[in-house]
């Protein structure tokens, strides 16, 4: 298992709602945070199964826009 922190910087229309999720080998959920601002913290967050994890980013509605990603 290993901890991490994910950090977000967006630009979405609208309010710039967007969600993220860390999504497991096996395609469960661990951890879904939501907000209305540019900026999101997901973590820190265990990791507690071995394989390929999906980062999901999920922009509310018809919001369009970029999103920067930082791991740690």
């Amino acid at each position: 298992s290993a901890e991490r922190m994910l950090r977000i910087r967006s630009a979405f229309s609208g309010c710039s709602s967007v969600f993220v999720s860390f999504v497991r080998p096996n395609g469960t959920t661990l951890s879904i945070k939501g907000t209305c601002t540019n900026k999101l913290t997901l973590g820190p967050v265990t990791l507690d199964a071995s394989g390929t994890w999906t980062v999901f980013v999920d922009p509310v509605g018809a919001a369009t826009g970029t999103a920067t990603l930082d791991l740690t």
